[in-house]
């Protein structure tokens, strides 16, 4: 019998934690950026475009 492949098995997905403010603030930056560029937005794709971001600026959000 063939093993059956996961659609996922070929990109890893981190978790991550957030508490109920900070889930509550990326939801509403969401929506902020579906009303503003008229599409839906996923959270695992903003961050994705926010970590990418910050790497290609050379941002460092830990930087005080």
């Amino acid at each position: 019998m063939a093993e059956k492949k996961n659609q996922y098995s070929s990109v890893v997905r981190p978790n991550v934690k957030f508490t109920p403010e900070e889930d509550l603030a990326v939801d509403d930056f969401v929506n902020y950026l579906q009303q503003k560029m008229k599409r839906k937005v996923l959270k695992g794709e903003l961050i994705k475009k926010c970590v990418f971001y910050c790497k290609k600026m050379k941002i460092n959000p830990f930087d005080e």
